[in-house]
Formats: C-alpha cells, sequence, structure tokens
C-alpha cells in the first residue's frame, strides 16, 4: 500500500478567507500530542527524528525548522517504537507498537503491514532494526524476520527458539561471519552464509557469556569487539560485557545501573545508560559522555553530533558544543481524563480511577490550550484530578475536581 509523505507545515495560497494564527480550516483535523517523553532518536540524512510517548517529530538540520509527524501526514500508524534509517539505501524503516512498518524512501511511503496481521499468538512487537546486504533484520517478540529492501516484502522468518519456538529477539548485529542476536533466552548465533538459518538447528546458544541463558538486552559488533548487554532481572544492576574473539569480559566503563541502548553508529559506538550517554571511539575507549538525566536512546547525524532520546527532557543535543534540547509544544501527557472550555480557552486533566475505584496517583496537571500553545500547571501535593467546571463569568478562573483530594481552584495571573 503507497501513500504520499506529506509535510506538516504547508505554505498558505491565497484567498478570501485566511485561519487566524492557531486555528485550522473548517473540517481540517489537528493532532495535540506530547513530545517531552522521547524514547528514541535517529539521524536520518539532514533530519533527526525523534518518538515519544505520544507523538513523533523531526528536527531539520539546515534550516533549524520542527515537523511534527503523525496519521494526519501520511503514516500508516501512530505510536513510533523502533526506527533505523539506511544511509546507502536512502531508506527510513518505522515500525509501530502495533507491528504496523512504513518503508520511507525519496518522499514515498510503503506500507508492510506482515507482522501486524500475521496470525501467530504471543508477542508480535517489533524491538528492533538492522541492516545487511539490501536486507532488513527485524528483531520481534517472536524471532527475527527479514525484509527484502528491493521487493519492500517480507523474505523469510527465523524461529531461533528452543526446538524450533517462538523467543524474543531484542537486537541483531553481524561480524561478517555469524549474525548474533540478543534474546530473552541468551546470545543466538548463525552463520551467515547458511542457506538453511531458518532451521532452528542452524542456530546455537553462546554459552560461555556470564548469565548465559538469562536476557539479554542489545548486541552490537564494533571494530573487533562483540559488546552484549545483560538485563538483570531484578531490574538493579545490567551488566555490559564484550570479546574481541577470547573470553568475555566486563565492559569496565559502563557506569550506570540500567542499559538502554548499546549501538554501532558507524565512526562510534554509543553506549546509554539510566543518566548518561558513552560515546566509545578507537581502542574501545570512551571519547565523550553527555549526561541527560534519563536517556532511553541515541543517535550520531553526519558531522559527529549526538542526539540523545531523553525521557522529559525530549530531544538533547551537543551541537554547537553545548547542551540544549528540542521539545515541540503540546501537551504533558497524552492520557486525558476530563475537558472543559471557555471562550478560546481549552482545559484538560491527566487524572484517573482503577476499575476497583481506586486511585492511580496521576500528577496533578492542569493543561490549557490556548491561542495555538499549549501550556500547563502542576502540583507535587495532590493527585488525580477527574473533573473540571469553569467559572461562566470568567473563563481563566476554573475548579478542578480530585479523587480523593479535594477540590483545587485555579486563576490565572
Amino acid at each position: 500500500m503507497r501513500n504520499t509523505f506529506l509535510h506538516l507545515f504547508l505554505m498558505l495560497g491565497t484567498g478570501l478567507w485566511q485561519p487566524l494564527p492557531g486555528q485550522i480550516r473548517m473540517g481540517e483535523w489537528r493532532t495535540h500530542l506530547p513530545y517531552s517523553y522521547c524514547t528514541l532518536a535517529e539521524a536520518a540524512g539532514n533530519k533527526i527524528y525523534a518518538s515519544t510517548t505520544g507523538g513523533f517529530f523531526s528536527y531539520n538540520l539546515e534550516d533549524n525548522s520542527v515537523e511534527k509527524l503523525s496519521k494526519v501526514d501520511g503514516l500508516s500508524d501512530n505510536g513510533v517504537i523502533a526506527m533505523r534509517w539506511n544511509e546507502e539505501e536512502g531508506t527510513f524503516i518505522i515500525a509501530y507498537k502495533n507491528a504496523n512498518m512504513d518503508i520511507i524512501r525519496e518522499g514515498e511511503i510503503v506500507n508492510i503491514p506482515d507482522i501486524m496481521k500475521k496470525q501467530i499468538p504471543g508477542d508480535k512487537s517489533i524491538n528492533d532494526i538492522y541492516f545487511l546486504d539490501r536486507l532488513a533484520y527485524i528483531s520481534t517478540g517472536f524471532g527475527i524476520v527479514l525484509l527484502n529492501l528491493e521487493r519492500n516484502e517480507i523474505k523469510e522468518t527465523y524461529f531461533i527458539g528452543d526446538n524450533g519456538e517462538a523467543v524474543g529477539v531484542n537486537q541483531v548485529t553481524s561480524d561478517g561471519t555469524y549474525l548474533y542476536a540478543a534474546t530473552d533466552k541468551g546470545i543466538r548465533r548463525g552463520l551467515l552464509a547458511d542457506p538453511f538459518l531458518f532451521d532452528f538447528h542452524a542456530w546455537e546458544t553462546i554459552t560461555d557469556i556470564p548469565g548465559y541463558e538469562g536476557t539479554f538486552s542489545g548486541v552490537a559488533y564494533y571494530q573487533g569487539a562483540l559488546f552484549a548487554s545483560w538485563k538483570d532481572p531484578a531490574e538493579t544492576q545490567d551488566r555490559v560485557y564484550y570479546t574481541t574473539g577470547g573470553a568475555w569480559n566486563t565492559y569496565p566503563y559502563f557506569t550506570g545501573t540500567r542499559c538502554r541502548q548499546i549501538m554501532d553508529q558507524g565512526a562510534v559506538l554509543t553506549l546509554v545508560d539510566n543518566h548518561e550517554v558513552h560515546v566509545i571511539s578507537e581502542g574501545l575507549l570512551v571519547v565523550r559522555k553527555l549526561y541527560t538525566g534519563s536517556p532511553r536512546s541515541a543517535s550520531v547525524d553526519g558531522s559527529g553530533t549526538l542526539w540523545v532520546a531523553d525521557y522529559g527532557g525530549g530531544l538533547v543535543t551537543n551541537q554547537g558544543g553545548s547542551r540544549w534540547s528540542i521539545v515541540p509544544n503540546g501537551p504533558y501527557s497524552s492520557s486525558v481524563y476530563d475537558m472543559a472550555s471557555a471562550g478560546n480557552i481549552l482545559y484538560a486533566v491527566q487524572g484517573g480511577i482503577t476499575g476497583s475505584w481506586n486511585n492511580m496517583f496521576h500528577l496533578a496537571v492542569l493543561e490549557t490550550f490556548r491561542e495555538g500553545q499549549w501550556d500547563f500547571d502542576t502540583t507535587l501535593l495532590y493527585r488525580d484530578l477527574v473533573t473540571l467546571s469553569v467559572d461562566p463569568s470568567d473563563p481563566a478562573h476554573v475548579f478542578a475536581g480530585s479523587w480523593g483530594y479535594g477540590l483545587l481552584e485555579y486563576r490565572e495571573g
């Protein structure tokens, strides 16, 4: 299924009627999505793409413009869960939470819904994308799916679990001889030249790595070294190991407690922990760090600039030598429990209650949309705002009712 990749910002033609700033035309739709809780960052040509818990946007390196992107703009779905850019092919692949995928090439979108529609039990989520020899290796909750980039179609599927069972694959890499897979049941490998990799017998588990039967969240090959991140089931202390062909060693420069991502960026390797990003270069040494508070993913553009998806800080970069962030204007959260409007002001709250009428303990946040811009007021003392009422004589005077925390009054000024 083919579509056209539309741009969010369009030049308005001349006419008898023009919408005021912040307004949209009659019959048109506009999305209002949060952008501060960033989970993925990917450099793709002259743009940096960022996925958040509720939205998706790009930053243009040439003119510094920001585009908010969604189904309204031609994408096949919302909720980007994985994405990867292939410089040689000029191809950008986006995977969504529901396992749908888009291939974007030269402004054209080709939808690949095969995994989403695949009739298999269990987890169909897409975890990562790896390019090799005009193929995209899609790491999924059940195995590895090969996508032919020339034909834009699924080539085959590898079920590499015990006895051919499904196993969660979190990331794939290759050293040119073997294909390595970080799975929920250890690191597995198969000979890249083996034409029968679809047969689980062609795969073996690497047993000389510590915790070899456990979950490995990532694997990457860089400058003759194979890196693997072991996920602590107690979520206390993850481990990063590496080997250059001999015994496995603990990577000494991993200083965090959680390993969020490990990725070969070409010229460098990036290692993302729960507080900062480590840039690894020659000699497998850390040559640069960027602290962001809560990083989730990192990417490096063609000039060597680091871009970080931070959960709470948006898209963070060290471009120009100092740290700064990009957060498009949007609501505080994708969760909305109640809304109210008065005049040209829209109010929203993100509280909630459980099915058994108990608190969900969502932070008390009053979101305000006025003249095309979102703003919010918050307090740490209260939780779960569930209803709104605006003073009919004063649109800037609003009451918010909470679940178990009383009535809150807000007045501008």
